[in-house]
């Protein structure tokens, strides 16, 4: 059976063009930064996990979150709010995404 990461776009997702990672689901990507292959719509884009500081949790307790920039697949694959999408791991480095 694959292993899969689902999710269900969110308005902020979709308004800045990434795919959020919850920390519950990091053992399924690769280390942060580290690159890996995304399958999308025929097109195979190097990717990585990147970690983001968010701000809302007052000025000196800032929480990270992990994102998938979209921006690079965002012509063949929009995340429009609402969208629920599948990652799949095909192999140690390659991933596909559908909806």
């Amino acid at each position: 059976m694959a292993e899969v990461y689902r999710r269900k776009i969110s308005a902020e997702e979709a308004k800045e063009r990434y795919i959020l990672v919850l920390k519950n689901s990091l053992e399924f990507f690769p280390k942060l930064r580290k690159p890996f292959t995304l399958k999308v719509s025929g097109k195979e884009i190097e990717m990585y996990l990147e970690p983001v500081e968010v701000w809302n949790m007052g000025p000196k307790k800032p929480r990270i979150d992990y994102r998938i920039d979209a921006k690079k697949f965002w012509d063949v694959f929009p995340l429009h709010f609402g969208k629920t999408i599948t990652i799949t791991k095909e192999a140690e480095t390659v991933y596909s995404l559908s909806a």
